[in-house]
């Protein structure tokens, strides 16, 4: 996902767009960040076809079956302000270590932002635990909060690790995602072999077709979200995004970073594959130290001003 100043509101509703653009594309790497190319007002460029490298890659990365593995992910937005120091605007807007197991879904996920606040999440046995250090202050002592996984991923904006670790199962190619964008990319250019973290990789530079919005209703969001979402998108402009994947010669996805401007925005996700089959034991938190979803309402209503 015009140079004029952007308004809080402005700001959040298009970190909230930028979201939905960058749920439609799989997170990419920390390598060097491709030019986005805005799509020709004229007729339209040629696409290069799939190289038979990448394709041999594809194949290989759909036959992978990890057991577990170890993700860190970061969400980095920067927009054009007059008013800000520099002209810019630059936010971290996460950092995340995910740990996620396959069968049975398992995952320890730690997320940090740049203002320095963080989150520590747990799913167990078709539960999430979520560590809220506040709390310690307010219910003796019991900084957990327990809730199913359907609340979770429903109320809660952290819950990728969560996501992954339902997607990655036996029955589901664990990278079908990134598979997936690559077959629905076009304009492909290779990158060339590098080298990530000692590990040898050839990369790819894409960009993904346009996406279908989504139906009326289906998006997960209100009538009045999408309205205001899409209102946003037309203040902000054109949105273009570009793909980078490297990956490993056994067909590993080890690093991709997915570029999206949105006028004057521009956010970048990234996703490193830090290790795959190690040994995961994700254990429930003390049932001493925790509180259920209903008792973190009733401490959340007291705090509250009325």
């Amino acid at each position: 996902m015009p140079s004029r100043p952007i308004t809080l509101r402005t700001l959040s509703l298009s970190l909230a767009l930028c979201g939905v653009l960058l749920a439609s594309v799989p997170a990419s790497s920390y390598a060097a960040e491709a030019p986005v190319v805005p799509p020709s007002s004229g007729s339209p460029a040629p696409s290069s076809p799939m190289p038979a490298a990448l394709a041999e890659l594809v194949q290989k990365m759909s036959e992978l079956r990890p057991s577990t593995a170890r993700l860190a992910l970061t969400l980095d937005l920067k927009a054009q302000d007059p008013k800000a120091p520099g002209g810019t605007i630059n936010v971290l807007m996460s950092g995340l270590l995910a740990e996620v197991g396959v069968e049975p879904p398992a995952a320890a996920v730690t997320t940090s932002s740049g203002a320095g606040s963080g989150e520590k999440v747990r799913l167990v046995h078709g539960h999430v635990y979520i560590y809220m250090p506040f709390l310690d202050r307010f219910d003796g002592r019991r900084p957990w909060v327990e809730m199913s996984e359907a609340r979770y991923e429903r109320d809660d904006a952290a819950g990728v690790g969560v996501a992954f670790a339902r997607q990655t199962n036996a029955r589901v190619d664990p990278f079908a995602s990134v598979i997936a964008e690559i077959d629905d990319s076009h304009d492909f250019r290779e990158l060339g072999p590098s080298d990530v973290h000692g590990q040898a990789v050839t990369g790819f530079a894409m960009t993904p077709l346009p996406s279908t919005p989504p139906t009326p209703g289906q998006s997960g969001l209100t009538a009045k979200q999408e309205a205001e979402l899409q209102a946003a998108a037309r203040r902000l402009g054109k949105s273009t995004s570009t793909i980078e994947v490297f990956i490993a010669a056994d067909g590993l996805p080890v690093h991709t970073r997915t570029t999206v401007t949105l006028g004057p925005i521009a956010t970048v996700a990234s996703e490193e594959v830090i290790a795959t089959d190690f040994p995961l034991i994700v254990a429930p938190p003390p049932a001493r130290q925790t509180i259920g979803f209903r008792a973190l309402r009733k401490i959340e209503t007291k705090l509250t001003p009325k």
